[in-house]
């Protein structure tokens, strides 16, 4: 049950933190919404976990359900199986990327070897244990991980100074959202927990549906606690560094600290970091091997996926270099593409119908995403909304109000 609930948890990672950051300079303590969206989302899942894990039991000989992409393939066919996967190596490839630039640009404040080379000796040392390693390498980092986000956050909140007094500034600080914000926040969030790839896959593998909603129980206080201590920190960090650019005030907040302190803090981030990534790059090389493979009779092939590894690794070392000055904006970019995610298989757990509905709205989101990164609309308003209404709409308009009976073929049950 704990590798489960850990294994979930690790999809928390360095954008959450930039993310939270930058909402604390507008809303203070109220940025913790975003991470009351994930709890929530996690209590959302866990009475369906039923059925999840029942649409895999009924279906296991021919399907092999464990992730989105594998349930859409076997209950919407291969066009919105092939989609998904493009939105999941797009999610877990910006969420790689996102650790690898932070944990690289922190090692560059504690030992001034440039970032870049930072980088580099990251995805280099994570693809070469998950590549020996595999899976169960990566099941001992989750643990890790979960340990290493609380002790830091806690020691930063404990002993960060204030000039001020803290808890009143702190109070005055908080501002709360406009119904839109909140609305997206907490969608986003939801969206979040539906849509993680990781969260799926570990809750499909779990043992038994106790133990999945266990975990999932679980991992909802543990987002919210963990929320609140991070939107404590950076509201305290916007009372201190008022004019300081939000999404590098965490930052400049640690390179304020002691060196004895910033070293800590630094090592127990990459190390979370770290877990994070290795998550990511395994993800992204099993899901795209087993597109690849859905048209074959034989099983995805092993040394294809060490040879994804690689390229994944290499691929998103590059990217995290090159858009070392844009995180925030790949963060959001994240959020909407797990939001899209959500919202699609959302109507496949509740419903369970065979529909082309949802592949044109998983289309039609993922439009509306390019439109708002091409014209750099803020991605954090309303505008989130475009990428989770298409899904959500189509997918619960049932399938015989807007076909003939003619020459269509609608199960009358499924799963």
């Amino acid at each position: 049950m704990w590798t489960v609930t850990c294994g979930i948890f690790s999809v928390v990672g360095g954008g959450e933190l930039i993310a939270i950051a930058a909402l604390a300079y507008s809303f203070g303590m109220w940025s913790a919404l975003l991470f009351g969206g994930f709890a929530l989302g996690a209590l959302l899942f866990t009475p369906l976990v039923s059925r999840a894990r029942k649409l895999n039991d009924a279906n296991t000989s021919k399907h092999d359900i464990y992730s989105i992409p594998d349930l859409c393939y076997a209950y919407h066919g291969k066009n919105l199986s092939r989609l998904m996967t493009c939105y999941t190596v797009l999610a877990l490839g910006s969420l790689l990327l996102i650790q690898l630039s932070l944990g690289g640009y922190m090692l560059e404040l504690l030992t001034g070897v440039p970032s870049w080379c930072c980088v580099l000796l990251m995805s280099a040392t994570v693809t070469y244990y998950v590549y020996r390693g595999g899976f169960n390498g990566i099941l001992v980092t989750d643990v890790v991980q979960i340990v290493c986000l609380f002790l830091v956050f806690l020691t930063l909140a404990n002993m960060l100074p204030s000039p001020l007094e803290s808890t009143q500034a702190i109070l005055h600080l908080a501002v709360v959202p406009d119904l839109a914000t909140t609305v997206v926040l907490l969608l986003g969030g939801t969206c979040w927990v539906l849509g993680g790839p990781d969260i799926w896959q570990r809750v499909l593998a779990a043992r038994s549906n106790s133990i999945a909603r266990k975990a999932l129980s679980i991992n909802a206080l543990l987002l919210v606690t963990l929320g609140l201590c991070l939107a404590y920190l950076c509201s305290k960090t916007a009372v201190l560094f008022p004019e300081v650019p939000a999404d590098q005030s965490f930052f400049h907040m640690l390179s304020s600290r002691p060196r004895g302190l910033r070293a800590a803090v630094t090592i127990g981030l990459v190390a979370a970091f770290l877990s994070t990534s290795d998550t990511e790059l395994h993800a992204i090389a099993t899901f795209v091997n087993k597109e690849l493979s859905r048209d074959s009779k034989t099983a995805p092939s092993t040394a294809l996926t060490r040879k994804l590894l690689i390229v994944v690794g290499v691929l998103g070392a590059a990217l995290a270099i090159l858009l070392e000055n844009y995180l925030l904006d790949v963060y959001y970019v994240l959020l909407n593409t797990f939001m899209i995610m959500g919202a699609t298989v959302l109507p496949i757990l509740l419903r369970c119908e065979r529909s082309t509905n949802l592949t044109s709205g998983a289309v039609l989101a993922g439009t509306a995403l390019t439109i708002l990164v091409f014209f750099n609309l803020h991605l954090t308003g309303a505008y989130c909304l475009l990428v989770t209404l298409p899904p959500l709409v189509l997918g619960f308009i049932p399938m015989q109000k807007i076909l003939s009976a003619e020459n269509v073929y609608i199960p009358s049950k499924m799963g």
